[in-house]
């Protein structure tokens, strides 16, 4: 026979009790900590999902209004009053070789 069994028959009632006591009771505080773990990832991993759903949202609102919003300094003041215009962005913004 298993030395563990051995010993556990050999144990007086009040022990065995117990051992079979806080076996059960480690078991279902694992239990139950396992499916709460699970219960808050879910929780948290769907809030986060909505967070960024409605960032992304309101982002992508922004750019919208900001592309459809009419300029309103088709030219600037300060080329007005110098008569300098800038150079086109395809130049401004060449890569230099």
């Amino acid at each position: 026979m298993i030395p563990i069994v051995k010993h556990f028959r050999d144990l007086p009632l009040r022990l065995k009790m117990f051992y079979v006591y806080a076996l059960m009771v480690f078991v279902a505080v694992m239990l139950v900590g396992i499916a709460v773990y699970y219960q808050v990832s879910k929780s948290i991993e769907r809030n986060i999902d909505n967070e960024l759903s409605n960032a992304t949202t309101a982002i992508l609102d922004m750019v919208k209004t900001t592309a459809e919003a009419p300029s309103k300094t088709t030219c600037a003041p300060w080329r007005r009053k110098t008569g300098i215009s800038s150079p086109p962005i395809t130049t401004r913004f060449r890569p230099e070789r």
